[in-house]
């Protein structure tokens, strides 16, 4: 069972260009399906033969031969956790093992955890980010040599074919863009919440704003979703790292909270950015009764420009961070590197590349980055 990928045998992604992918992880380039070529994802989910080609490798081969599923092959190979490890440790799903046996049996199943991304709209422009996810990035990412990709948004007859399986599911997830930012989303979670009572909702969002008719929705599932945060700092750090408001973003955090009841977790993405101050990330939110843990554990591996791989006394920093950090029982880290090689990219130029775009700069607010870039 522990070669068996829960992802692979209950999961099905629909991706910010609309591709089909069975979990967030695998590579997208070996996957050229869209939603708009299919009539019935449930269907799709059945009997697409390179979905069942991987099952059967999971099932009776060597899974860490897929090259679909090399991110996840190389973290467990490292030591790393991988979102396989996720999915076995946090997405034990109730139906999970008569699934498994349908599959095994050649019988008809459902999707249980649909992830998916209506459009890649979103309110900020994170510097660890591309046009791939966020449209903020579409007049800036040839300042880094990079292709500038098209606003993508699910039609109205791919949406109808998400609220077709939303009856099925145990779990689903809502990533962005920006999750607040495309009305779809309204519509699917309004659709999800009369249909199905015993679906977990988890929503990834950066949280800087939530329109009042979204605020409505999520205080009538309040029962059954959940908001995942996405801070990377404190303050300007933040600003710059994400390019958006740092207090508006808490502000919204406390007022869903006031209206809801329902607290939120804290996801932080680790980069050069802010290795040096993850710890002021989790003490910021000490005391605040709307964040319920602070998850440090997502380490940027693309752009590499931006990976804390960069550094060549990553492990004496992190040993730090973690000295730190770990003293707050609210806060969950997984920062094992062992067996990582370190990168040669030009950090700093594109630092100062993003410092333009922000209009300040980032090392006069991280002493070690600008002894860094001091010291050459």
């Amino acid at each position: 069972m522990n070669d068996i990928c829960r992802a692979a045998f209950s999961t099905l992604v629909i991706n910010p260009r609309g591709t089909l992918v069975p979990c967030c992880a695998a590579i997208p380039k070996y996957f050229n399906i869209e939603i708009d070529e299919v009539e019935c994802l449930e269907t799709f989910y059945n009997e697409d033969k390179h979905f069942e080609d991987i099952r059967t490798t999971f099932a009776f081969g060597n899974w860490k031969k897929l090259p679909e599923c090399y991110n996840c092959s190389a973290n467990t190979d490292n030591n790393i956790k991988s979102v396989k490890d996720v999915y076995d440790q946090h997405y034990i799903l109730p139906s999970f093992n008569v699934e498994l046996d349908n599959w095994y049996g050649n019988l008809k199943r459902s999707i249980r955890f649909l992830e998916y991304t209506c459009s890649n709209i979103c309110n900020q422009s994170c510097t660890t980010c591309s046009s791939f996810f966020s449209s903020k990035w579409q007049n800036i990412e040839h300042k880094f040599n990079r292709e500038s990709l098209s606003i993508r948004k699910l039609s109205d007859k791919n949406i109808e074919k998400i609220i077709k399986v939303l009856p099925e599911l145990e779990v689903l997830l809502i990533k962005g863009g920006e999750p607040f930012a495309d009305k779809n989303n309204f519509k699917i979670l309004n659709e999800l919440l009369d249909c199905n009572k015993k679906c977990k909702v988890n929503i990834v969002s950066n949280m800087q704003e939530i329109p009042e008719s979204a605020l409505k929705i999520l205080e009538k599932g309040k029962e059954q979703i959940r908001i995942i945060a996405s801070i990377d700092g404190v303050g300007e750090i933040y600003n710059w790292i994400r390019g958006g408001d740092f207090d508006k973003t808490v502000k919204t955090i406390e007022k869903y909270y006031v209206i809801t009841g329902n607290t939120v977790d804290i996801t932080v993405t680790i980069s050069i950015y802010n290795i040096f101050v993850l710890d002021s990330i989790v003490k910021y939110f000490e005391n605040n009764p709307a964040v319920e843990y602070i998850d440090v554990v997502n380490v940027v591996s693309d752009p590499k420009w931006c990976s804390i791989f960069n550094l060549s006394n990553i492990e004496e920093v992190l040993k730090d961070q973690i000295e730190k950090i770990k003293k707050y029982p609210y806060c969950t880290y997984a920062l094992d590197i062992s067996g990582e090689n370190l990168y040669n990219q030009p950090v700093f130029d594109n630092i100062e590349i993003m410092n333009k775009i922000r209009g300040f700069d980032l090392c006069d607010h991280i002493p070690e980055l600008k002894k860094l870039r001091d010291e050459g």
